[in-house]
C-alpha cells in the first residue's frame, strides 16, 4: 500500500508491490501534471477535492 505522511515540513511516500506492480509506477503519469504544476501540496489537494466528491454523504 502506499502511504503518505506530512512530518514537518517533508512529506514521506510509503510505496507497495503487488503481482510485480509498484503504486507508484501506476499513479506516475496521473499524478505528473499535478506535481509539475504545484508539487505535492498541488497533488494533496487535488485528491483531497476528489475523495471529497466521491464520499458517500453523512448519516444523520
Amino acid at each position: 500500500m502506499t502511504f503518505s505522511e506530512k512530518a514537518g515540513d517533508a512529506w514521506k511516500i510509503y510505496d507497495f508491490n503487488v503481482l510485480g506492480l509498484w503504486a507508484t509506477d501506476s499513479f506516475r503519469s496521473q499524478f505528473a501534471k499535478d506535481l509539475s504544476a504545484g508539487g505535492v501540496d498541488a497533488l494533496i489537494a487535488r485528491l483531497t477535492e476528489k475523495n471529497k466528491s466521491i464520499s458517500p454523504p453523512a448519516k444523520n
